[in-house]
């Protein structure tokens, strides 16, 4: 089996059509795979969904699982956000929530001031908000991170964790704060032990190490180690916005999941509707 439970198409903000990214997934051999586009976010309108289309983009990926189901198991969710009390900033999806295998939560952003900044756009960008929005209180910016990450575990109570250290990207060589420090050390224990609470998986994402090198998959390897003692259950996520990264390092992420002490992965069985082990 070869997995991937978090990917994106042209329907938000990916580089193909969900057909040609199946298509892509087929041929590079995975079994389980997911389209899971951007739930729509203010201020992000135009990389996500058009939430007047939500049941038209369900039809079109079960209408895909079915043409498809001979050749790999496709499951259609949606990557969601949650930001602190702020539930206006993402467009509600209880309607559709019953369509769904499953929902990514995760968060992208923090907002200031009723204004979204991105924690995962370039590291110039990234400082100004450090310095300019946050006043040089990064470790408030890191807090308002963790805060809307757990808000939306506990409130969404998402199937998967979708990469929960994004917020390190661009912390190279640890330039903005140290994520060995104890203070940073309990907010990822805190955020462990919520996704525990609500039983989510927690995926290994390689999407940030394919374009931005190793140390940007997510979540980082002592995360991983105290995740298999917690008992918290792994998945593998390309997080594919192009057909290019669709199994990029999927073995090196295999390998730290091992690593960890895991043995088994879960994936998405479209036909038992649930999450489903198998040996690695």
């Amino acid at each position: 089996m070869k997995v991937s439970m978090h990917n994106h198409t042209t329907l938000s903000d990916g580089s193909n059509a969900p057909e040609e990214i199946i298509k892509g997934a087929i041929d590079r051999g995975f079994t389980h795979f997911a389209i899971t586009d951007h739930v729509c976010t203010l201020g992000y309108e135009e990389h996500s969904l058009d939430p007047t289309r939500y049941d038209e983009y369900i039809k079109e990926i079960r209408k895909l699982s079915e043409k498809y189901k001979n050749k790999i198991k496709l499951s259609v969710g949606i990557e969601s956000e949650y930001y602190m009390e702020k539930k206006a900033f993402v467009s509600d999806i209880s309607s559709v929530r019953d369509k769904l295998d499953f929902i990514v939560g995760s968060v992208h952003a923090v907002y200031k001031n009723d204004k979204p900044y991105a924690v995962d756009e370039l590291c110039s960008s990234f400082r100004n908000v450090i310095k300019e929005i946050y006043k040089d209180n990064v470790k408030e910016l890191v807090e308002d991170y963790f805060y809307n990450y757990n808000s939306m575990l506990l409130d969404l109570k998402p199937e998967v964790a979708g990469h929960i250290d994004l917020i390190k990207k661009n912390n190279i060589d640890g330039i903005f704060f140290d994520e060995y420090s104890n203070w940073f050390k309990d907010m990822v224990e805190n955020t462990l032990d919520n996704i525990k609470k609500i039983d989510a998986v927690m995926e290994l994402n390689t999407g940030g190490a394919s374009k931005h090198g190793l140390r940007n998959m997510y979540p980082s390897e002592y995360i991983l180690s105290r995740a298999y003692e917690k008992g918290i259950r792994m998945t593998m996520s390309s997080d594919a916005h192009t057909l290019e990264m669709l199994d990029c390092l999927y073995e090196t992420g295999l390998q730290r999941i091992r690593k960890a002490g895991y043995t088994e992965i879960y994936a998405f069985d479209s036909e038992k509707k649930e999450f489903i082990p198998f040996e690695v």
